[in-house]
């Protein structure tokens, strides 16, 4: 294994060098994974990226710099955590401000044919490659300079070329869109953008209105009126934006209007750290909106799962009418690696074409209606955020607003027996117990990989929880690891289910759980 770092000003190139380095590498049948660390600032500050290059597929994070890139000279202070006595800097003097003389050095150390990733990048980057001369003279210098160095042999793996290169943006977008994601309203926000700009690309070939609005408020709204409406509707945004949707929360709680929230976290409060990554935001979806209704909490685990939990994401909504929550963090959905193939399931139909004497909020044995859209059927489909009688019209009587939050209520033991289980890796006899959640997955996995002592039970699905979670835990000393300062997660385990933990490994810098952290923590425990 070998992890390269190029670190230089915004505006230098540094993430388009990653890119293109992932890119050459997986055509040349390396395992690798790219991961950016930068500022929120458009010019200037001083911003990272690891190329990470393993015998065995590896996509998480490492602190640790074997090969580090200078294009400005702040990399120095800015890595100096990370570096060690034998991280072998490539400094400005070479690098002289260009992110394409460290491509061509990195891949003479991974003993790679000049010519042969070159014409890779000619036709992949022809914009870069093909109209400058000083640019291709810049990357062969890189190429030279590194001749004389011993090179570092990498394990191909043929079987590469049958898989594909995602961001967790990307796979959440196309897990949105197996879903029948057909309509997204958002407001700018770091890290979600991209989820809804990606989404707004593919909108033409799937029938996806997408529309940028003039706030969250907004966004939610609309959402809601197209859910209302039949479409198969989300929102995308980050912690801050999202404080303005509450209220939105509660009218899809109220008048049982599916949508799915697509929650990018990073630091805060306020504004925090936006171009950073966090697990801070589990009580923020848990509690938002006023008065009591039932949601579901989805976690993306890793870059191919989050293609999986986005699609779940929109069939949930739809069979039990309530919000359901996709919970990504910055690092999982802007790191880049290859994937197996994305496979869809089949979708469930829920919207019913409505009879004429259609009540939108029957009270019966199930405490879901059939759900349905105005202009699909004969029936009326009212629907209000007052309070309701089974037709949909403001009520103020006492039996039918208990009957109507009983029913709400009741979903909850039917969204539990469907719930989506965690992963458990490692001996069941282990007498040590990980709990995790989100992107720290394959961080944990690769950590007590020939550690006979731990096992690892790791949630995709937050809420709601299972008492199932007991079989794994008991007589288990149990240890939790979160990039949040409060433990946000086993505190809802212990209110749960009393569950006590021996240690936790709180992480809440904004960067990411690296192999190296864990696996000192676990070391000592």
């Amino acid at each position: 294994m070998v992890n390269f770092v190029i670190s230089g000003e915004a505006g230098q190139g540094i993430e388009s060098a990653m890119e293109m380095a992932v890119k050459t590498l997986h055509a040349m049948h390396l395992n690798v994974c790219g991961i950016p660390e930068y500022m929120s600032r458009i010019r200037g500050g001083c911003n990272s990226v690891l190329i990470k290059v393993t015998d065995e597929y590896a996509p998480y994070y490492s602190e640790k710099v074997d090969y580090c890139f200078v294009l400005d000279d702040k990399a120095y202070e800015h890595l100096k955590a990370r570096t060690e006595e034998n991280t072998k800097f490539v400094g400005t003097e070479k690098t002289k401000g260009s992110n394409i003389y460290a491509l061509g050095y990195i891949f003479c150390l991974l003993d790679l044919e000049a010519d042969e990733c070159l014409e890779f990048l000619k036709k992949s980057y022809s914009h870069i490659f093909l109209t400058s001369e000083e640019n291709i003279e810049r990357y062969y210098t890189g190429h030279k300079d590194a001749n004389d160095i011993q090179k570092i042999i990498i394990t191909r793996e043929h079987t590469l070329q049958d898989k594909k290169l995602f961001t967790g943006n990307m796979s959440q977008s196309l897990g949105a869109i197996a879903g029948g994601a057909n309509f997204i309203s958002y407001y700018p926000m770091s890290p979600s953008t991209e989820f809804s700009t990606i989404l707004t690309q593919f909108s033409d070939e799937f029938n996806i209105i997408s529309e940028q609005v003039e706030d969250e408020i907004a966004a939610i709204n609309m959402a809601l009126g197209a859910s209302y409406a039949g479409a198969r509707a989300c929102v995308s945004t980050s912690g801050g934006g999202f404080a303005l949707m509450s209220e939105g929360v509660s009218l899809s709680g109220m008048s049982e209007i599916p949508v799915v929230i697509h929650l990018a976290q990073r630091p805060g409060p306020a504004t925090g750290l936006p171009t950073r990554t966090a697990q801070e935001d589990l009580n923020l979806a848990l509690y938002a909106g006023h008065g009591e209704f039932e949601r579901i909490l989805l976690s993306p685990s890793s870059v191919e799962d989050s293609f999986e939990i986005a699609q779940r994401a929109f069939n949930q909504a739809q069979k039990y009418q309530v919000p359901v929550f996709i919970l990504s963090e910055q690092c999982l959905l802007e790191t880049i690696c290859s994937t197996d193939k994305l496979t869809p399931f089949k979708n469930e139909e829920y919207l019913t074409p409505t009879p004429q004497d259609y009540k939108r909020y029957r009270l019966g044995d199930s405490p879901i209606t059939p759900l349905a859209a105005p202009g699909f059927g004969e029936g009326l489909v009212c629907t209000i955020s007052d309070e309701h009688d089974e037709r949909g019209r403001i009520t103020e009587s006492e039996q039918v607003r208990k009957e109507m939050v009983d029913k709400r209520l009741a979903k909850y033991e039917l969204m539990v027996r469907d719930h989506l289980p965690p992963y458990f890796l490692g001996n069941s006899d282990c007498k040590k117990l990980i709990i995790s959640w989100g992107s720290n997955f394959k961080v944990l996995k690769a950590a007590i990989k020939d550690r006979g002592d731990f096992a690892l039970l790791h949630f995709r699905q937050l809420y709601p929880l299972d008492n199932t979670v007991l079989k794994y835990t008991e007589g288990k000393e149990l240890i939790i690891f979160e990039q949040n300062a409060k433990g946000q997660l086993a505190r809802l385990l212990s209110q749960e289910f009393g569950l006590k933990f021996a240690h936790k490994h709180l992480k809440y810098n904004g960067t990411p759980l690296g192999i190296e952290d864990a696996t000192r923590f676990l070391d000592e425990i």
